[in-house]
């Protein structure tokens, strides 16, 4: 006989927790279905196993942040030894880890875990089973992002890309992963697991008390053959904002005279020759991967993209795509829908791509384009993000529609995860525009990431007096185009508030910003993918004395 017994943990941590044993050569019942117990015959005459699970409900309510420890019994009242798994799942005001995001944890009945640890998750222990066994875990184990692995499971022959592949399929091989890496690797608790459908990447939250760097160690020696690449999350990307130039105070309107970066890419002329055109401009959604995006802005009232299936406000994941009443984009410092900018980086730059044609403030490149929107997605601090936060953005980015991102961060550290991140984004006809780097240095020589990752359009920034920016980092095989980025006016924190700063983190969102003013009124009219926009934009590119032997091609034009 098979059991599983769940237990609820309801309000403020709701968590469901499954015991089930596992049989040789197949994986456990996984059926979370509340209040449920499902049980089958096991081979006729083999004396069954039977676990009872006590107790049999828990009930725990806190408004407030806390671990919450409760001790589960398990008796095994039949002959035949077992190794049971427990899944857990959390359900909880600002996340839920629902069924395919389960929480593994082995136990042992029959041997001496220290003895059968190590073994695959289907052996059954061979000694005379022990009746009872106990697990005592906190309801809300939170780590640090040091305790995060980034991996990909290598595929098998025949399978496909990780984009584009069922749903089923890649899935099935991210639970495969978990189980494996749960119970073959000493020590390893995996306290939370991410599938990241779009991007075909796990993330994998560690339990604190573990050494990261030794289970990462250990998971690389014995899973080269499984995995494309395993790595340790990292605060590794910073904003790219030249340090000399600081945030001003509110500045008057009609700051149209001193945005000196629009008139010389010929950005007025572009809006009339494209705003004269019979074709309706279509809708364009530029992703901001940044600190956020002061949202109440009054150069940014209509530009921020507003997520058309998700209801405000109602605490329900109306969309189902597992996070709740994310109406404007997402936060992934804070892991709330809230993705306001408290740094005034982010709005700077949102200010650059879209600020209103409204006579008041400035106005970004897509001139008086309505249908180019903001989605606003907060991954950075002043301090800097995370890489895992990183890809979580770009994952929501592709997941929701966005075909253009705006990139205003880097650093020197090479992650295999967020490489495979870009590349997967653009596989499925996603644009990833990043700023070269601010410490005049040449990328070619020492890599700045994301910008050095392939066909990433990597932009440098130049000053007024008609020279590349001499904080600026350059490179005719790594940085593609340089773009206007020094005293730069826009959006700053506040509704109506702007300033002026310098920085590659400045001449990025005015590529991507006219990257998706061109997309917007030709789109497939004028090329078939934006990946061939890129190749277009660089060919028109203004090639300058100054320029030449710098970036690739040349000025923005």
């Amino acid at each position: 006989m098979r059991v599983l017994a769940l237990l609820a943990f309801a309000a403020a941590f709701g968590l469901l927790v499954g015991a089930a044993p596992e049989v040789d050569g197949a994986p456990p019942s996984e059926d979370l279905s509340h209040g449920r117990v499902l049980s089958d015959d096991g081979p006729s005459g083999d004396g069954g196993s039977v676990i009872t699970v006590s107790p049999a409900a828990v009930d725990i309510e806190d408004d407030r942040p806390s671990v919450h420890r409760q001790t589960l019994e398990l008796s095994n009242t039949g002959s035949k030894p077992l190794t049971a798994r427990l899944a857990l799942r959390f359900d909880t005001a600002k996340r839920r880890q629902l069924a395919d995001q389960q929480t593994p944890m082995i136990v042992h009945f029959g041997d001496d875990p220290a003895k059968t640890r190590g073994t695959r998750s289907g052996r059954r222990a061979q000694e005379e089973p022990e009746k009872n066994a106990s697990v005592s875990k906190p309801t809300n184990v939170t780590c640090s992002h040091v305790g995060r692995l980034l991996l990909r499971p290598r595929r098998g022959p025949g399978e496909g890309a990780a984009v584009g592949e069922s749903r089923r399929l890649a899935q099935d091989r991210s639970r495969r992963l978990a189980r494996r890496l749960e119970s073959e690797v000493e020590g390893l608790n995996i306290t939370g697991w991410q599938h990241l459908e779009f991007l075909g990447i796990d993330i994998a939250e560690l339990n604190c008390s573990f050494d990261p760097d030794d289970i990462l160690n250990r998971v690389r020696n014995g899973f080269a053959a499984d995995l494309e690449f395993v790595e340790l999350d990292s605060k590794s990307y910073f904003p790219i904002q030249d340090s000399s130039t600081m945030a001003s105070s509110s500045i008057p309107d009609a700051l149209w005279q001193s945005q000196w970066g629009m008139r010389r890419v010929g950005l007025p002329e572009a809006w009339q020759d494209l705003e004269a055109r019979s074709d309706p401009a279509e809708t364009v959604i530029v992703a901001v991967l940044d600190t956020g995006v002061t949202m109440n802005h009054e150069d940014l009232v209509g530009r921020i993209w507003t997520n058309p299936n998700e209801v405000p406000n109602n605490g329900i994941d109306d969309d189902g795509n597992g996070l709740v009443d994310d109406v404007h984009g997402y936060d992934f410092v804070d892991n709330d829908p809230d993705p306001s900018d408290s740094d005034g980086h982010g709005t700077h730059c949102a200010g650059v791509i879209a600020a209103n044609q409204n006579s008041i403030g400035i106005s970004g490149a897509a001139g008086a384009n309505t249908n180019i929107k903001i989605m606003p997605l907060r991954f950075l601090t002043g301090t800097g993000g995370y890489t895992s936060d990183a890809i979580l953005s770009l994952n929501y980015a592709v997941a929701m529609g966005a075909t253009i991102s705006s990139n205003s961060w880097g650093g020197t550290t090479r992650s295999e995860a967020l490489e495979a991140a870009v590349r997967s984004a653009q596989d499925v006809g996603h644009l990833f525009i990043a700023a070269a780097g601010n410490s005049a240095s040449n990328n070619d020589f020492q890599a700045e990431y994301p910008c050095n990752y392939d066909d990433v359009l990597c932009v440098a920034a130049t000053e007024s007096a008609e020279a590349l920016a001499p904080y600026s980092n350059r490179g005719v095989q790594s940085v593609n185009i340089a773009a206007p980025g020094s005293d730069i006016k826009s959006c700053y924190l506040g509704a109506s508030s702007y300033s002026t700063l310098s920085g590659t983190s400045m001449a990025t969102p005015l590529v991507a910003g006219s990257v998706a003013l061109v997309w917007s009124w030709l789109g497939n009219r004028l090329v078939t993918s934006l990946q061939d926009l890129r190749s277009l934009m660089l060919e028109s590119a203004d090639r300058l004395s100054w320029t030449n032997g710098w970036v690739e091609s040349g000025m923005l034009n």
